[in-house]
């Protein structure tokens, strides 16, 4: 992933910390559908993954990230610990739940 990947496909948000102030930044969204496990009788929940680039923010769990898309905004609350992605660790991944 690199900063070009965001400017194709990035969505314009904010990301608001639990204390401070919100910065402007662009996102990525990712969904994964539900699956059985080997064992198991029910399946995990589908889950909503987001990124963000590491220079924009330093997000942490119970931050929000609102997306400006070109119709309604949506925001969603960081609901896992951010973990740094990318070849050169310049991306924060983490799991969202919408809000």
């Amino acid at each position: 992933m690199s900063y070009e990947h965001f400017l194709v496909a990035g969505i314009d948000a904010s990301y608001q910390p639990v204390n401070g102030d919100a910065v402007d930044c662009s996102v990525i969204l990712y969904s994964k559908p539900a699956e059985f496990g080997k064992f198991e009788s029910k399946p995990d929940l589908d889950g909503i993954e987001l990124e963000v680039l590491a220079s924009e923010c330093n997000p942490a769990t119970g931050g929000v990230f609102t997306l400006m898309p070109e119709t309604d905004p949506v925001s969603y609350k960081v609901m896992s610990k951010p973990r740094h992605t990318g070849i050169e660790k310049d991306i924060w991944r983490m799991v969202v739940d919408q809000i």
